[in-house]
């Protein structure tokens, strides 16, 4: 088992930590959230380490793409280590293996103290069962918002983020909802005032020639539904 306590995330890079598009070699030097970085992301981060626990970059882009944007955001320094597409494709999701490898953890471990977000679906897991933090359009709120629904699950479940799902699970309102074209159970729950959560128990495998994703895993699934608070950026649209 790996020497840290946790909590360890796993964050997916473009649309999550900020939006990037325009960041160049040449740009000129400024303030990170000049160079796209979210709105108070590096207290989160702060507070990952301080409780014991590690930052990763799990990115569905190159290794060289996302050392350069760390660096020129000197984000770099507050990540443990950089993931790129060659460990992460997974088609139809991420693979989070190389993670629990580099961390030391079992598959078990994996699913209780890895929490991975991002800002499509295909950021899910698609190997294991770590919860998954879903919000779209992420980089256009304030990283606050992310900060505290990590840490309401991870101190719900006294440190363990499948266990802190299915706490807010079990006390949220049930609705059904559409899924990959499926209706299905979700919950909804309002961890704050101004934040409410879609947690579902998703089987994400479909059978197509392209999908590499472990049968029968089912992914505990936090959609940030609403937190219009948070907002900071309401005028940019969703890059491609």
């Amino acid at each position: 088992m790996s020497e840290q306590v946790g909590p360890f995330i796993g964050y997916d890079l473009d649309n999550t930590l900020g939006t990037f598009t325009r960041l160049r070699p040449d740009t000129p030097k400024g303030t990170p959230e000049e160079l796209g970085v979210r709105p108070n992301l590096i207290p989160l981060l702060n507070e990952v380490t301080r409780r014991g626990g590690l930052n990763m970059v799990t990115t569905g882009g190159t290794l060289e793409y996302a050392h350069r944007v760390l660096r020129q955001t000197d984000l770099a320094p507050y990540f443990h280590e950089v993931f790129g597409k060659d460990d992460t494709d997974a088609g139809h999701g991420k693979n989070y293996t190389a993670v629990r490898r580099s961390l030391g953890l079992t598959e078990l471990e994996e699913a209780e103290k890895l929490l991975v977000t991002g800002d499509i679906r295909y950021d899910q897991p698609a190997q294991n069962e770590s919860v998954f933090v879903w919000h779209p359009d992420g980089y256009q709120f304030d990283a606050s918002v992310l900060h505290k629904v990590i840490f309401n699950l991870f101190d719900t479940g006294n440190g363990n983020f499948q266990q802190g799902f299915h706490v807010l699970y079990d006390q949220s309102e049930r609705r059904r909802a559409m899924y990959e074209k499926v209706e299905r159970e979700v919950g909804i729950v309002q961890i704050e005032p101004d934040i409410t959560l879609e947690l579902g128990l998703y089987n994400p495998h479909i059978p197509t020639p392209r999908t590499r994703l472990r049968e029968g895993i089912i992914i505990p699934t936090v959609r940030i539904l609403d937190a219009e608070k948070y907002r900071t950026n309401p005028h940019v649209s969703h890059a491609a």
